[in-house]
């Protein structure tokens, strides 16, 4: 391939064209966090009283807020005092709704194992394991190199052109050789005499 010719693939065809990408399998419209900031206090006015079954649902979604790490800190706590308002009050606002259905859905998602989103903590570790074993035919399979890996993480995860480098790529590198066990997944990727990269997946798991 002449490197001067116009007709000369750039990075991105070159990555379109011959890597698969992982299909996000859940994409929110809104966060929690813009669903509870859209709350407005003066439509307690308008509130419907909790009948013994959802006072049930709304108190286990409370005491699931504080372990759920996937939160913030700062919108746990929040989370957390605005569902413990509700109990209190044992009513809810309209406005309310939208909240808390969506605090519900993140239970349901995050309790059974369901794919990370973007923006909560360990969702570019699970994009670039999903990304190694997509394209390395399964567990232990062909392989992926590391400038396939790097660009993905800058084009796909980051979102930044050719020339934008930055970020912490070697630092979630470095991380995802590592066999942790809490690790929600179990995987982590192991580099082969050939150079290529694959996912394994701990023995503990």
């Amino acid at each position: 391939m002449n490197p001067t010719s116009t007709n000369t693939p750039t990075l991105h065809s070159i990555i379109g064209s011959t890597l698969q990408y992982p299909t996000p399998t859940y994409t929110p419209a809104r966060s929690t966090r813009e669903e509870l900031a859209n709350i407005k206090a003066d439509e307690w006015d308008s509130h419907m009283i909790l009948t013994p079954e959802y006072e049930k649902g709304v108190d286990r979604l409370r005491n699931w807020v504080l372990m759920n790490t996937r939160y913030t800190t700062e919108d746990r706590f929040l989370i957390w005092r605005e569902l413990n308002t509700i109990l209190t009050a044992r009513q809810y606002s309209a406005s309310h709704s939208d909240f808390l259905n969506r605090v519900r859905a993140d239970y349901y998602r995050l309790s059974r194992g369901e794919k990370l989103v973007r923006g909560e903590w360990g969702w570019v570790g699970q994009e670039l394991l999903d990304f190694v074993e997509c394209n390395s035919g399964g567990v232990l399979g062909n392989g992926v190199r590391f400038t396939d890996m790097q660009n993905y993480y800058q084009l796909k995860i980051r979102g930044f052109s050719d020339k934008e480098r930055g970020g912490s790529f070697i630092h979630h590198l470095h991380n995802l050789k590592r066999q942790d066990a809490k690790r929600r997944c179990g995987r982590y990727l192991v580099k082969g005499t050939d150079g290529l990269w694959r996912v394994n997946y701990c023995s503990t798991i």
